[in-house]
């Protein structure tokens, strides 16, 4: 066996056996992917995301927090019997612990990207190149029956139904999930906002498509637009809600949808590389009480700290407007 299949090998393991397809990033996706290291000039050939993390993000729970402890019986009864050796290291957010952030890179060998990794993700975005290159976008979401669940890591939001997709230079993306980070995992010029959105798509390859929305905490009333969700977020870790939460997808997002674009990766373990990400340059509100009721379920912060941009591009589709 060469090395590159004994580092498929050891991340396959590492990931578990979940088949259940978002903080986090946060995820795992169902279907693997082979890592490649192909790129374009903007980077977006990011090389192939192992569908398995989906992020968190991409779709799975694993990378989320299932991988952590003994895997929720809900997601499958067979995890119950798999051998330890199946299950992925137990990591956290903590700042100073053993298992948080700045040690996850040795907590696996399938974990080694989170420390060596040249194109990680979270980064704070202090400026953008405009460029006519930079990709379209086309959003086609609609009305979404969502699975919200409590991972230990996030609230993760699954849409199973594969109707709610981007296409991103004529190139279809399928949502598999979204989920929160409180405060938001990427900053704007060195300002983080009280919380992040990320939603997680996966194309036929597998390759990753993130798109983070900033949302900020406002004096006004509550944003209905997630009061479907909020109405039901579990607070235990490893639970789903009770029922399914019908949203409509498009009302989650603000209306100006210019956005920053780099090649990135998960943000949490295996902390993979080969994503492409777009932060949505305008935020959206939500009340004081919304931004509580969220981060009152987990204690401490659930971001992963900005990374080195380690001379990376960042393009927009459109320049910026500067406040005066």
């Amino acid at each position: 066996m060469n090395d590159g299949s004994k580092q498929f090998s050891a991340w396959f393991v590492a990931i578990g056996l979940s088949g259940t397809i978002f903080g986090g990033g946060s995820y795992w996706i169902k279907n693997n992917i082979k890592p490649s290291h192909a790129s374009n000039e903007h980077g977006d050939e990011h090389a192939a995301a192992p569908a398995a993390h989906g992020d968190e993000h991409a779709a799975a729970p694993a990378a989320h927090g299932d991988e952590h402890d003994a895997a929720a019986p809900e997601h499958s009864d067979a995890h119950a019997a798999a051998p330890a050796a199946h299950a992925a290291p137990h990591w956290t957010y903590g700042k100073g612990d053993a298992s948080g952030p700045s040690n996850w890179g040795s907590l696996a060998s399938s974990f080694y990207q989170c420390e060596k990794g040249m194109e990680q993700s979270p980064i704070d975005i202090s400026g953008g190149q405009y460029s006519t290159k930079a990709p379209k976008i086309v959003w086609h979401y609609d009305q979404a029956k969502l699975d919200v669940e409590n991972n230990g890591h996030t609230i993760q939001s699954s849409d199973a139904s594969k109707e709610n997709f981007v296409t991103i230079d004529g190139e279809k993306y399928t949502l598999a999930q979204f989920d929160f980070h409180n405060p938001s995992e990427h900053r704007i010029k060195g300002i983080p906002s009280d919380i992040e959105m990320q939603f997680v798509h996966k194309n036929a390859e597998g390759k990753l498509a993130v798109i983070g929305v900033m949302i900020n905490e406002s004096s006004g009333k509550e944003n209905k637009a997630f009061k479907a969700i909020w109405d039901i977020l579990p607070r235990s870790k490893n639970t789903k809600a009770p029922t399914q939460a019908i949203a409509k997808l498009g009302d989650l997002l603000p209306k100006d949808r210019d956005y920053y674009h780099y090649k990135g990766s998960l943000t949490t373990p295996p902390c993979s590389e080969g994503v492409r990400w777009f932060v949505l340059q305008q935020p959206i509100s939500i009340s004081a009480g919304q931004v509580e009721m969220y981060s009152s379920i987990f204690e401490g912060s659930t971001n992963r700290p900005v990374q080195p941009i380690q001379g990376r591009d960042i393009l927009t589709n459109k320049t910026p407007v500067v406040a005066h």
